[in-house]
């Protein structure tokens, strides 16, 4: 059910933190980058700094609600509409 997705979701997030802080520089990435921001990200410097981390293309999704209600009811299904239209464009 939904806590054993919860803690499957966490279990993921623990350790891409913890692999991330263990990298003590970065590597460039020849991927397709899509990054979704909430509506509370203004630092155009970060944005754009994802530009040097790949040798794909980059593209933004500006979210609906703040970083910590982003999928809360009031902005879930749009932003799901977000992630779906990212799906659909993903070539495998």
């Amino acid at each position: 059910g939904v806590p054993f997705l919860m803690e499957k979701v966490l279990e993921k997030v623990d350790k891409f933190l913890e692999y991330n802080h263990s990298k003590k520089s970065l590597e460039v990435v020849n991927a397709n980058v899509h990054l979704i921001v909430s509506e509370d990200v203004t630092d155009n410097e970060w944005l754009t700094c994802w530009d040097s981390l790949t040798t794909k293309p980059v593209k933004i999704y500006h979210a609906f609600g703040g970083h910590h209600d982003m999928f809360f009811r009031k902005h879930f299904q749009k932003n799901i509409e977000i992630m779906k239209e990212i799906l659909n464009k993903i070539e495998i």
